[in-house]
């Protein structure tokens, strides 16, 4: 466990081919493409770097944070020059563009359509570029974001802004993301995440938990693996709950690098999706293709989501605008003494002389446990032109 987590130190910067091909030089001033003052198109006014100035180095950011840098970029050229689009090159990303015009009305570029804006001459537009650390994949190692600006400039149709940092995170967690999937709404869920410190050689140690989303019990297990110190963090996520998508954190108090002191807590993120005890996966029946002696069929598995709950369906009703004729059955798939069973195989076959060509409905399942609400899934008939 311990070397996997370590490998994802060990990724290499990621270069993309469609960027690097526009031209770039270790010398020049002005980035790929990039015009100097006097020679007209696209010019960075406020340069990033001495020796490049569509270049800024962020340094070491902790992880979590979200840095940002504005280029001042003027139209040179005698015409106006519209911006076709910008372009980032990971989800870490992000970008917004303006200017102001010279009524004094800020005039703000649209990042959802194209083109994003177009710039009168003379004018100097404000380009932001935003980091979010939280998002790059990999920590603890250089990274190259960039930001590419296409426009209808004959002198600088291409322009790339770069930006360089090291998201510093002091812990590996595999997973990042404590996932606890469809929880049933009566019994809740949990699931772990393990920690490793993520940089070789320093002494971070987990502490405690500084604080936790309501509804969450978190516990944390301290596991010597391998010659190196793992936390497993778990996440417990208990009734009551309300049905829907649940999102919530740990943060966990931790030392600093030497082992001492305190330093930022460690954000941790838990996620589930509140949902009935009983479902029937998937959660929509589609039929099989149509046969002119079998039919069509569809299938699914009723299923109790609760740890060791177990339930016995009695009955069965199909619902909407549905043709006659289509069959239901069911049955336990590990049944006890008294016919109950986590799992339940579900079918309703339509029949061989099926003249429609579309229908759609709901199957209701009753169980025979009265406090148990039915359950419903949807049935959906398309036979194919």
């Amino acid at each position: 466990m311990t070397s996997t987590l370590r490998l994802a130190l060990a990724v290499p910067l990621l270069v993309l081919p469609a960027l690097v091909s526009c031209g770039d030089s270790d010398s020049g001033s002005g980035g790929p493409s990039a015009s100097s003052a006097g020679s007209g198109g696209l010019v960075i006014r406020n340069p990033g770097s001495e020796d490049r100035d569509y270049f800024h180095d962020f340094g070491t950011v902790p992880a979590g944070e979200v840095v940002s840098r504005v280029w001042e970029i003027e139209n040179t050229d005698p015409v106006p020059v519209t911006v076709r689009d910008l372009s980032a090159s990971c989800s870490c990303t992000s970008s917004s563009i303006s200017y102001v015009h010279e009524s004094g009305e800020l005039v703000k570029g649209s990042r959802l359509e194209k083109p994003v804006i177009t710039l009168p001459p003379g004018a100097i537009a404000r380009l932001e570029m935003r980091i979010d650390t939280q998002h790059v994949q990999v920590k603890n190692t250089d990274k190259l974001a960039m930001i590419v600006v296409r426009s209808d400039s004959k002198v600088t149709p291409f322009l790339r802004l770069e930006a360089h940092l090291v998201a510093k995170q002091a812990y590996q967690a595999a997973p990042s993301l404590i996932d606890l999937g469809d929880v049933p709404i009566s019994s809740g869920a949990r699931k772990h995440s393990d920690l490793i410190t993520g940089i070789r050689g320093q002494a971070y140690a987990i502490l405690g938990v500084e604080s936790k989303s309501e509804g969450l019990e978190v516990g944390i297990e301290e596991i010597l693996q391998g010659g190196e110190r793992l936390w497993r963090v778990t996440a417990v996520l208990v009734p009551p709950l309300e049905p829907g998508l649940w999102e919530g954190e740990i943060l966990l108090r931790s030392t600093k690098e030497d082992g001492t002191g305190e330093d930022t807590p460690f954000r941790l993120p838990v996620r589930g999706f509140i949902v009935p005890d009983v479902l029937v996966f998937p959660r929509a029946l589609s039929f099989t293709d149509f046969d002119s002696e079998v039919g069509a069929r569809a299938d699914g598995e009723l299923t109790a989501l609760a740890p060791g709950h177990r339930v016995k369906v009695v009955d069965s009703l199909i619902q909407g605008a549905v043709p006659d004729g289509l069959v239901t059955s069911f049955e336990p798939i590990d049944p006890d003494a008294e016919g109950r069973s986590p799992r339940w195989r579900v079918s309703v076959v339509a029949p061989a002389n099926l003249q429609e060509s579309f229908f759609s409905g709901s199957l209701q399942l009753t169980l025979a446990d009265p406090s148990q609400a039915p359950v419903q899934v949807n049935l959906v008939y398309r036979r194919p032109e």
